[in-house]
């Protein structure tokens, strides 16, 4: 009998050993943030062809329970069901039906032709004027939601355009011509965010090529400048020699935070059976083949799948 027991217990062991851990901490709650501020689709199965079993209001709170890649399975009082993780943040948007993300920090007022900017009473550029306010008057932020800004400026609360504000302390040509020249890698588009975080909110959307000026880097996020725009991008989207067309290698990478990505030996998030390896962050890769959605690529020889959304090309 104490034979069976022990077998029993070291069976059990080795079988959850076995069982996929996930990078959130269960029951770590999360907020809807769509882009557009509608409702968010929750599906039965984890990519886009699982069925919307039910919708989730901009803004609503949920509970992580499982995160498998760029889906995480949640918990709402709806009920159970899979959802994009690109839409889900740690902070709750001030206005969900305005889609406005808390943020802080020091901005000056810098307009291209040198002017003055409105300080408006709404996010809208046909809403009342408070006021006019010079290049180099210093802004305090509060929130921000795409295009506009939540500030504090000389005693008024109102809202001002984010593309006219800037980070740097001084807005010299002559600082802009100094700092050296980088790249976007990549394909597609690149986020470049009001602050060094994805919950300071997207001001534009980079093209792959797009020279920019460099500034400086710290915990993975580097500053710069583009079209007389500040803002931040990750580092590791950032080259130093202007990437060639159509070159087939590819750098990993992963929105969620994670080290590493899933190199599966199909095009399929389910399960954890087609998982043929880990692939570190950072890692160049070959690209073999390019369908949909799904890459198929080479790693030091083991080939398989991972989603376009973990790779940046060359």
């Amino acid at each position: 009998m104490k034979k069976i027991l022990k077998m029993t217990l070291i069976l059990g062991l080795a079988v959850s050993l076995l069982l996929p851990s996930c990078s959130l901490a269960a029951n770590a709650k999360r907020y809807v943030q769509t882009e557009n501020g509608k409702s968010l689709n929750v599906r039965d199965l984890p990519g886009k062809n699982g069925s919307v079993i039910f919708r989730l209001k901009n803004g609503s709170r949920v509970t992580v329970l499982e995160e498998l890649e760029d889906w995480v399975q949640i918990e709402a009082d709806e009920g159970t069901g899979y959802v994009q993780a690109a839409f889900l943040m740690e902070k709750k948007p001030v206005s969900p039906g305005m889609n406005w993300v808390e943020t802080s920090g020091v901005r000056r007022v810098r307009t291209g032709n040198k002017g003055r900017l409105h300080l408006r009473r709404d996010a809208s550029s046909k809403s009342e004027s408070l006021g006019l306010f010079a290049n180099g008057t210093e802004v305090k932020l509060a929130a921000v939601s795409g295009a506009w800004a939540k500030v504090n400026v000389e005693g008024q609360s109102g809202y001002m355009l984010l593309s006219c504000l800037t980070a740097e302390e001084k807005a010299e040509e002559k600082e802009e011509e100094e700092s050296p020249v980088r790249y976007i890698r990549g394909s597609g588009t690149v986020p470049m965010y009001g602050g060094a975080g994805t919950e300071t909110g997207v001001l534009m959307r980079l093209p792959a090529r797009t020279e920019v000026r460099f500034y400086a880097a710290e915990s993975g996020w580097a500053r710069i400048t583009v079209h007389g725009q500040a803002g931040y991008v990750r580092e590791n989207v950032l080259t130093a020699s202007k990437p060639a067309a159509g070159k087939k290698t590819a750098i990993v990478i992963n929105p969620n935070g994670a080290s590493y990505v899933n190199l599966r030996s199909s095009a399929s998030l389910t399960g954890t059976d087609n998982v043929l390896a880990h692939v570190k962050v950072d890692t160049e890769v070959e690209v073999v083949n390019r369908k949909k959605s799904w890459v198929l690529i080479n790693v030091n020889g083991t080939v398989g799948y991972v989603h376009r959304s973990f790779l940046i090309y060359e």
